[in-house]
């Protein structure tokens, strides 16, 4: 501004004031003239860039309502994609959702794909066995299973005739049943019948050796007709000649390849009789189920048997035909014996002959004085033996396992003393 340098000069002529009063007030307002024109054209050029302001601030302001109008525009359209993006996100976890569901459906897919892949390789091998059995010319279709198996389907077997017992008749015997019973064909062979049926120690044995007993004839030995009728039968007959034969202790032993031979036709006859057999194998059951309660009629009084007796009975005769058959039909060679491996020379053959302890197991029933591990003689054999030659591939026929031992009852007279002098001493004590 020129203020200050006409402040400086109106001092420095102040000095000369006294000398030019009136030309130094004529200057000053010459001036102050200039400077209110100055002023004055400052003024204007004030005014007109405020009015380029207000233009301006005119300009802005509807540049303002411009962009207040795009900025509601934008949020409108904000909102509108947040509330797209919603929708993508719940769109978004409905298809996560989805595939998830599609990887558990995906992996059940895989596990059944899988499943059916090693369906499909057993289906393989089975079939290429079938075809090497069929190129090989031999249909026979030959059961197998291992010695624990047999084991355990014998122990199952054993079980259920006990329970059978235990369940199903009685723990002793009234006076008229033990007479009819020690008179009759079944206990002809038994020393001191009565007395014997009167222990209530030894009647649950006798009558479990009794059910044994009718399994070994009707069900286990080779000539029984249950399995193939007559015709089993008469080629069981032929069978065990062929096999004395073999077994001939006065002829040369004969080789492994001709025991493997027998037993291969053995086997391969035995499948081929048993097709021969038009009788339903359920209606053989249901008659040898029959036959079991018939024979226990003289103590249970009942012919037909209760709803669970004649089941527990039809369990058992089922168990023993499925064990007998596959013992017929198997590559390995099984003998069930009630007496001993050879038999013996006495009759009757449940009777009176020597413990063997290699194939025989003693039935622990009483301690009584007398008894030893050493040589005794059977009194009772209660539930059969069982023994295993060869192997399931047809070979190795010398060889021979006991798979169950036989249960033999030894030292009957000596506990039957025993039992009748503690009766006697308790009867003693009683009138003392």
């Amino acid at each position: 501004m020129v203020w200050p340098f006409t402040f400086f000069q109106g001092t420095r002529s102040s000095h000369n004031s006294a000398e030019n009063p009136i030309a130094e007030l004529q200057r000053k307002a010459a001036e102050y003239e200039r400077n209110i024109g100055e002023l004055v054209a400052e003024n204007y050029q004030l005014q007109h860039r405020a009015a380029d302001c207000e233009r301006k601030i005119g300009e802005v302001g509807a540049e303002n309502c411009k962009l207040q109008r795009k900025a509601g525009d934008y949020e409108r359209k904000v909102k509108e994609l947040q509330a797209e993006n919603y929708k993508l996100q719940r769109r978004a976890a409905d298809c996560e959702r989805k595939i998830g569901e599609l990887g558990a459906e995906n992996c059940k897919l895989q596990r059944k794909d899988a499943e059916r892949k090693e369906q499909m390789q057993l289906q393989t091998t089975r079939f290429a066995a079938e075809l090497k059995a069929i190129r090989n010319k031999d249909f026979v279709n030959i059961p197998n299973l291992s010695d624990a198996a047999v084991q355990g389907n014998w122990r199952t077997l054993c079980f259920s005739v006990r329970q059978f017992v235990s369940i199903h008749l009685p723990e002793s015997l009234d006076l008229s049943t033990i007479e009819a019973l020690a008179g009759s064909e079944a206990f002809s062979w038994l020393p001191n019948a009565s007395k014997t049926l009167q222990a209530p120690l030894f009647c649950p044995i006798l009558l479990e050796s009794w059910v044994w007993h009718f399994l070994c004839i009707r069900i286990f030995d080779p000539s029984s007709t249950y399995w193939a009728g007559e015709e089993g039968k008469t080629w069981a007959i032929l069978c065990g000649g062929f096999r004395d034969r073999l077994s001939d202790s006065g002829r040369s032993h004969p080789s492994a390849s001709t025991i493997a031979e027998f037993h291969d036709w053995r086997v391969r006859s035995a499948h081929f009789v048993s097709k021969l057999d038009k009788r339903n194998p359920d209606n053989m059951v249901k008659a040898e189920t029959t036959n079991l309660l018939k024979l226990l009629e003289a103590v249970t009084n009942d012919r037909e048997g209760t709803g669970d007796m004649y089941r527990d009975a039809h369990g058992i005769i089922r168990q023993a035909t499925e064990l007998d058959q596959f013992f017929r039909l198997a590559r390995a060679d099984f003998h069930v014996f009630i007496t001993r491996v050879k038999l013996p020379l006495v009759h009757p053959p449940n009777l009176g002959f020597q413990f063997d302890p290699e194939t025989m197991e003693r039935a622990k029933v009483i301690p009584v004085a007398g008894q030893h591990a050493g040589a005794a003689v059977v009194d009772l054999a209660i539930s059969p033996g069982l023994i295993k030659a060869g192997n399931c591939d047809g070979s190795n026929y010398h060889h021979e396992r006991v798979l169950v031992k036989l249960q033999a009852l030894c030292d009957l007279q000596p506990t039957l003393r025993f039992l009748e002098e503690r009766r006697m001493s308790v009867e003693e004590g009683g009138r003392h």
